[in-house]
Parts: C-alpha cells; sequence; structure tokens
C-alpha cells in the first residue's frame, strides 16, 4: 500500500515505530486520551496535511471551544449535590474508566460526577474492569453504555435492578455517528453536549 505517514498513539511499541522508519514509512505519534491531545491532534494533522486541512482543523477547534463554553455557562451555579451522578459501561457492561481518560474529560466538561473516577488511579489510563458491588454502592443516576446491546443487557439483568438509573429507566446507549462519540475521534466535540 505504501503509505507515506502511519498516526498513531504514543502507546506504538518502539520497536515497531523503528521498523515502520525504516521500511520508509513515517509515524506521527500523539498524545491519546484526553479532550485537549484530541484537539491537538487534529490541529497537527492539519498543519501536516497542508493549509486547506489547518484551516478546517481550526474550524473545528473553534466549534470545540464553542461548545465547552456554551456548557458551561449553562452549568454555571448548579453546585455538586445537584449534578448527575453517571456510570459509563465501556464496550462490557463492567469496563468503565476514571481519572485520567477521555471519559473523565466529557463527564467533567458535561457537568457529570462519574462514579468510577478514583477506581483505577494505578491502572493505565485510568480504565478497567468493575465490580457490580461498587456500581451499586455508587448508585449512579444515569447509565451511558458505549453500545446498545450493553445498555440492553443493563436494563434486564436482574443483578442491575437495585442501581436507581436501572429503577428508574435512565440507560442510554451512546449516540454513534461515524464511531462512538465518547471516543477519541472529531465527533467527541458533540458528546458532552
Amino acid at each position: 500500500m505504501k503509505p507515506d505517514i502511519l498516526f498513531s498513539s504514543r502507546a506504538l511499541p518502539d520497536a515497531v515505530s523503528r521498523q515502520l522508519r525504516v521500511a520508509g514509512i513515517a509515524v506521527a505519534s500523539f498524545r491519546s486520551n484526553s479532550i485537549d491531545a484530541l484537539v491537538e491532534r487534529v490541529l497537527i494533522t492539519g498543519e501536516m496535511l497542508g493549509p486547506d486541512a489547518l484551516e478546517v482543523a481550526r474550524r473545528y477547534q473553534g466549534y470545540f471551544d464553542d461548545n465547552r463554553r456554551r456548557v458551561a455557562e449553562r452549568l454555571e451555579g448548579i453546585p455538586p449535590d445537584r449534578r448527575v451522578r453517571v456510570y459509563l459501561a465501556s464496550g462490557a457492561p463492567l469496563s468503565t474508566s476514571g481519572r485520567p481518560s477521555l471519559n473523565q474529560d466529557w463527564m467533567d466538561l458535561g457537568g457529570a460526577i462519574n462514579i468510577a473516577e478514583s477506581w483505577f488511579g494505578d491502572m493505565p489510563y485510568a480504565s478497567g474492569i468493575a465490580s457490580l458491588e461498587d456500581i451499586i454502592a455508587g448508585n449512579p443516576d444515569v447509565i451511558i453504555s458505549m453500545n446498545a446491546e450493553d445498555a440492553e443487557e443493563i436494563r434486564t439483568r436482574p443483578q442491575w435492578r437495585n442501581v436507581k438509573a436501572v429503577r428508574e429507566g435512565r440507560v442510554y446507549a451512546n449516540p454513534r455517528g461515524l464511531f462512538w462519540w465518547c471516543r477519541g475521534t472529531s465527533e467527541e466535540a458533540l458528546q458532552f453536549l
């Protein structure tokens, strides 16, 4: 296929990067797992692809910043004890993430309290498998699932029935366009809205 460049996260092993460079393929490694890293990647990619792409990247950054401002204005004055407590099922009902992570960032921007915020502080990307007991103890007001199948499982499995979000019918599948809005793509600008 003879690509000119490979875009990757910084998680790409050094040995693989070396192999690609030896094969004549440039590697652009980007920070990941945060909203700021996402916007930075868009701008750097725009610079790499030329002036027209850079202009599109700058418009995206403006759109993203405007969405941040709009949400922050609407959240002003809402005290922490009135904010919604959220659990994110990220690819499986018991898979989730805390701080630091891209998911934590959009929850922060959206004014949510992530019940898993401190669960994985010592793990890479602050993510992992939660226990159902911890989720029940966290008693989220809302559950957002990355996919519809997991949302349906959470809604219908008896072991979830005592969680407030399930009892009150507030279990949602995350929106998906070209990809899930909760993932590190340009549609992230919509997630926290």
